[in-house]
């Protein structure tokens, strides 16, 4: 028996103790406690609550928190030293996800597989989406870092197993409330309670926390505790927690002011060398300062984007990022536009690197180089099908950053820079635009991290600017300087160009005055050293045109000759014999040996190279381009010239924008050979534009635009990962930034506009103002739905020539002549002539005073013409009046004008007569002229039309005897004031709802399309993937027609060749050919693949989507199916250009394509289980891969 002293309370009562249990050292005598061992019972039981939470995950109290709280992990820095290598490759990972159909249940799921696998058909890839999350743990660390040539193994440490101790061994535990954890006597149980909790919830549940030390810190707490001690508490605590993971991750609770820094050109930075000691790489020549700027925030880790003109050297910014990568023992990435600038591109860098790898559509090379030359497109692949590389990336090259704003693909740039992970940082390479800082405020608020913006001051080499008119005066030669060095438009130089044109009378034709002019400038330019030159054409024919004019023209001396034709034989001598005899090899070795060059995408590939690498080294003279060659590598010209500035948009002329002239005229001047680089501007019947040409050379370039806009892929792969929502990519997109950012700024100002608001105070007004402006709107309302039924009759009344009845100046109608219809816009427009001078609308709702007068019609009081597009809205009447004209004769002559292209002596008849008749029309109906009426005149039978007729008939006899205000002297004025004031709330309305959260331009699109795509069976009713959309998936254009012609087994019958002949209308971009006349199988898959495409079009259609069917169906283009047919059976490529009239380079570009196109369809067929297709798919892309098609590139050899 051993006596034992006993505490009874907190003041010092002792009390004697008879006990079994042994005395030994570690049991001294001290008092033990009476009192209870932890916190008051308001607290589970951790033990008990441990295991119920464990056991039944549903009894979690997820949505009754008190209050929310942030709790950060705990560090383990020893478990870096240590390596599991009982480690599986795949680890399963499970999360909790909620129950659609019972929110109050949740199951746990299997997420995806941490693995390297890269069939996307067989595991979900880690989706490396840009978050603000803290990133997950990494398993299976190698021994061998990147980089290095050897590694480093640790053993594992080996630790003593203790036994835990239990709840029933506290009695024996000593307590000192006040110093067992460090904490002042003051601070409050309940905060410190909470803080033991944060810890528990924070440790692994699994085994990582230790039961004895979260019972001796419970022990501490002797008071009890209210539910409002633990709500201020636990608020406090998630505060300092989240403020502490804040630190760490190396964010801040709030955002920096500025997500993008612009930074000072004229900075000297005397101190580079200094900063910078041991740079990761150096250039035999001194840096400027933009070079220097960047390469300093390359140092410190910080994005950057670089705008630097033409030829200025931002190259070297793109080599110091892949150089600090090489030695960080990290991974870069380079992305390029095409990919034959990612082959220049490779062929530049590896002279520099030596681990260096490319990867394209059809070209693989050292794929595990530490810099991955690769195109966006790949990239964006690479992003979502969560490629390993990511893992090890630190930088991305984004050259041409600029190409955000192509229709076409700037959408895939925006993809790219909302996709990449945080921890990426970014070098962008941009031509000069003016909102580059709102390209980089969009991207630093993206990426949450800052970008810094570096600009040039000037060009390297200036540029002097000429007019060649080719006709020479003892002082000019032909050639007039209109802008200097300095950057001074002459007008004296311009007009001295402009009456030289006119002194000179020529009888020529055009061709022969072309030809002269062309020989004479190039004879000039020979003579005055101011050769290499570049000439740009936006004509491929004209190109070719060009050519020809030289044909005994030799520029090139005997040595240059020599080494031309060495070259061209050491390349061309990759090729059979068969392909070395093609016409257009032939005609290239004369044309290189005298010194010319042609460049275009109608030329072979293999010859466009050489071309290139000819130029580069000096041997071309003179080279006939498009635009086109003006992007990419650098390669710079002594002298560019200009054949026209005008070019054809795919809709119309126009004169060339400010940044396609800048583009192009930056390729003269080669740093450290010219002093000055030469533009001259052709003038061949008439001289450019003054305001054009001053805005062309002088003006701002046109400012980069958001292209984003919604595929099925995207929706497809963004469904497929659930880490990112549809909607999330939406807000993301730098359109959605644009709108917000002005809507801002347009709400300051509306808001100023609010304050300034005055009532329209007149005792008549006051009475019926606002009911008679509510009774024009729904009048202007009614009569645009009844317009709209008229002009969208199947009758087709509004045809050219068809004269209607516009809304003019104020409440009066104007006439008008219907001249061309945009068939591609829905609702139609129209190109209309009106007779009127050019007015701006009163109002921005466009609603006026019903005219009730006899003075409705518009009569000019001099005669004047404005083209004007109208819609259904503008419309007030078709009238049953037609003129007969050449409307196409009509719109050449207003594009003429319009341009100010050519001199106009006299007015064409077709003008005379239009002017003629509607002034006619005018005076003669001052009511206006007689409308077709949709229920008499054109029978249709709908009731709602009906009723609106009826709607409109009665509101127009209410204007003259309803109301009193339009009795008020200034009726007007005050109508246009209550106008405004209504248009100001209204827009204030509008602003609030564009700038909130659920605002989004492209949510509409987004739920057309996500119906198309539960309607086809791609996802189900919860927005999860199905085999189709898996399948879809596979593909990035075409999607749902490529996914609905595998899966309708279309080639069930066909042959490879045919498969691959079908599969061709998928990849050819035009439709301007000789269209084969096919048959037997091949005319049987063309009907069934039009079959789906228009099923699909309708689908689209009831789903909402403006795109007619007929529009759908014909982006297929069904041109080169007799080519790629004749192709994959073996025939030559002088054989198979003879069925079309397409280019060579075209027909090279779209079978590569082709190829692809397979590859992808093989992979689909694979994971549906279709053997048969698949094997065809195999033995077609074996068949199509050959010959000069696939010749490969001279940049990789």
């Amino acid at each position: 028996m051993t006596l034992e002293t006993l505490e009874t309370g907190g003041i010092g009562h002792l009390e004697l103790d008879f006990t079994d249990k042994v005395r030994d050292d570690k049991n001294p005598d001290f008092p033990r406690l009476t009192l209870p061992v932890g916190l008051p019972p308001i607290l589970d039981i951790i033990e008990q609550l441990v295991e119920t939470c464990i056991i039944d995950p549903s009894y979690l109290p997820l949505h009754k928190y008190i209050s929310p709280r942030l709790l950060p992990r705990q560090h383990n820095y020893d478990s870096l030293f240590t390596l599991d290598s009982n480690s599986s490759n795949t680890l399963p990972e499970f999360r909790i996800e909620r129950d659609a159909e019972n929110e109050s249940r949740f199951y746990e799921v299997l997420s995806r597989t941490v693995s390297a696998a890269k069939d996307q058909s067989e595991t979900e890839k880690e989706f490396p989406i840009s978050t603000n999350e803290a990133r997950a743990q990494d398993f299976h660390l190698t021994t061998v870092p990147p980089g290095f040539q050897n590694g480093m193994t640790f053993d594992e440490e080996k630790k003593e197993d203790k036994p835990a101790m239990t709840l029933d061994d506290l009695s024996d535990v000593i307590v000192d409330i006040t110093d067992l954890f460090h904490v002042d006597v003051q601070t409050s149980s309940a905060e410190t309670a909470c803080s033991f909790i944060a810890e528990i919830d924070d440790a692994d549940l699994f085994g990582a926390f230790d039961l004895t030390e979260i019972g001796e810190q419970l022990m501490s707490v002797n008071e009890s505790l209210t539910n409002e001690q633990m709500d201020s508490s636990i608020s406090q605590q998630s505060k300092k927690k989240q403020i502490q993971t804040c630190l760490l991750r190396n964010t801040s609770l709030s955002e920096p002011k500025q997500w993008a820094v612009q930074l000072d050109p004229n900075e000297t930075l005397d101190n580079f060398r200094e900063r910078i000691p041991n740079m990761a790489f150096e250039w035999p020549f001194e840096l400027d300062v933009f070079q220097k700027q960047a390469i300093l925030c390359l140092e410190e880790n910080k994005s950057v984007l670089v705008a630097a003109h033409t030829s200025a050297g931002k190259t070297v910014v793109a080599e110091y990022a892949i150089a600090l990568s090489l030695k960080h023992a990290t991974r870069t990435i380079y992305t390029s536009p095409v990919k034959a600038l990612s082959n220049q591109k490779y062929r530049e860098l590896t002279v520099t690197f030596d681990d260096v790898g490319l990867v394209t559509g059809d070209i693989q090379i050292n794929d595990t180089a530490s810099c991955l030359i690769v195109t966006t497109e790949i990239l964006r692949m690479m992003l979502y099908d969560g490629s390993e590389i990511l893992r090890e990336l630190e930088w991305v090259i984004i050259d041409e950053v600029h190409y955000i704003d192509d229709a076409a693909r700037g959408v895939v740039w925006e993809e790219v820079l909302i996709l990449l992970p945080d921890h990426v940082k970014l070098v962008l390479l941009s031509a000069t635009v003016p909102n580059t800082m709102e390209l980089a405020e969009w991207v630093g608020k993206l990426k949450k991290n800052p970008v810094y913006v570096i600009t040039t001051k000037e060009r390297p080499v200036p540029l002097t600017h000429y007019l060649y008119t080719g006709y020479s005066t003892p002082s000019s030669k032909g050639l007039f300087l209109f802008c200097n060095e300095q950057g001074q438009f002459l007008d004296q130089e311009y007009a001295r160009a402009v009456n030289s044109l006119k002194n000179y009378q020529s009888n020529l034709s055009s061709n022969e005055r072309d030809k002269n002019l062309w020989t004479a400038i190039v004879q000039m330019l020979y003579k005055e050293d101011k050769l290499p030159a570049v000439s740009f054409s936006f004509s491929k024919k004209k190109i070719n045109k060009n050519c020809k004019y030289f044909k005994n023209t030799v520029l090139t001396s005997p040595t240059e000759k020599a080494e031309i034709k060495v070259f061209f034989t050491k390349c061309i001598n990759k090729l059979n014999d068969e392909d070395r005899r093609l016409n257009q090899i032939q005609q290239f070795k004369n044309l290189l040996t005298r010194g010319f060059g042609v460049h275009h995408s109608g030329i072979l590939p293999i010859l466009r190279e050489l071309v290139e690498i000819l130029f580069q080294k000096g041997l071309i003279k003179v080279l006939f381009a498009t635009e086109t060659f003006a992007m990419g590598v650098n390669m710079p010209a002594k002298t560019v010239i200009f054949d026209d500035v005008i070019k054809h948009d795919g809709k119309s002329f126009r004169p060339l924008h400010t940044g396609e002239y800048v583009q192009m005229s930056g390729r003269a001047g080669r740093r450290g050979l010219d002093s000055v680089g030469s533009i001259i501007i052709l003038c061949k019947a008439d001289a450019p534009n003054k305001g054009d040409l001053h805005r062309m050379v002088l003006g701002k370039p046109t400012s980069l635009e958001s292209r984003f806009r919604l595929s099925y892929s995207m929706i497809l792969h963004l469904l497929k990962v659930e880490q990112l929502q549809v909607q999330d990519m939406m807000k993301r997109s730098f359109s959605t930034f644009n709108n917000k950012k002005e809507s801002a700024e347009m709400m300051e100002k509306i808001k100023v506009q609010l304050s300034t608001l005055k009532k329209v105070d007149c005792f008549l007004c006051s009475l019926d103002l606002s009911s008679y402006y509510d009774s024009c709107k729904e009048f202007y309302r009614l009569l645009g739905n009844i317009q709209s039924a008229i002009i969208n009759h199947p009758s087709n009344l509004v045809v050219p020539g068809r004269v209607i009845m516009v809304k003019g100046p104020g409440s009066q109608a104007v006439l008008g002549v219907v001249l061309k219809i945009l068939a591609e816009n829905a609702p139609p427009q129209f190109h209309t002539l009106l007779l009127c001078d050019p007015f701006k609308e009163e109002t921005e709702s466009g609603i006026h005073p019903v005219q009730m007068n006899d003075n409705y019609l518009y009569v000019p009081q001099e005669v004047q013409m404005t083209m004007l597009i109208v819609n259904a809205e503008q419309i007030i009447r078709v009238t049953k009046n037609i003129l007969h004209i050449n409307s196409s004769e009509v719109m050449t002559f207003i594009e003429i004008l319009k341009l100010g292209k050519r001199r106009i002596k006299h007015i064409p008849p077709c003008i005379e007569y239009l002017i003629k008749n509607l002034m006619f029309l005018s005076v003669a109906n001052p009511t206006g002229l007689i409308g077709y009426h949709p229920i008499l005149d054109l029978h249709i039978q709908n009731i709602e039309l009906e009723e609106n007729c009826k709607a409109l008939t009665l509101l127009f006899t209410s204007f003259s005897e309803k109301f009193d205000c339009i009795r008020c002297p200034e009726f007007i004025q005050h109508f246009y004031a209550h106008d405004s004031n209504i248009n100001i709330r209204e827009r204030h309305k509008e602003l609030q709802h564009l700038l909130s959260d659920e605002y989004l331009t492209l949510l509409p699109e987004y739920q057309q399309m996500n119906t198309v795509l539960k309607n086809l069976n791609y996802i189900n009713v919860q927005e999860r993937v199905e085999l189709k959309g898996r399948v879809a998936c596979y593909f990035s254009k075409h999607e749902v027609l490529l996914t609905e012609v595998i899966m309708e087994n279309v080639f069930q019958y066909t042959t490879p060749a045919e498969t691959a002949a079908l599969l061709s209308c998928f990849v050819l971009e035009t439709n301007k050919c000789k269209q084969p006349k096919l048959s037997g199988n091949l005319l049987e898959g063309k009907k069934k693949i039009l079959s789906i495409a228009s099923y699909v079009g309708n689908q689209q259609r009831e789903a909402g989507m403006f795109i007619p069917v007929d529009v759908f169906v014909n982006t297929l283009h069904f041109g080169m199916t007799q080519v790629v047919h004749s192709w994959a059976l073996g025939k030559s490529f002088s054989e198979v250009t003879q069925l079309t009239d397409l280019e060579e380079g075209i027909i090279v570009k779209s079978i590569q394509a082709l190829h692809e196109v397979l590859q992808r369809v093989q992979e689909a067929a694979d994971f549906i289980g279709n053997t048969i297709l698949s094997e065809k798919c195999k033995v077609a892309q074996t068949s199509i891969r050959r010959d000069i098609i696939f010749a490969a590139s001279l940049y990789i050899q």
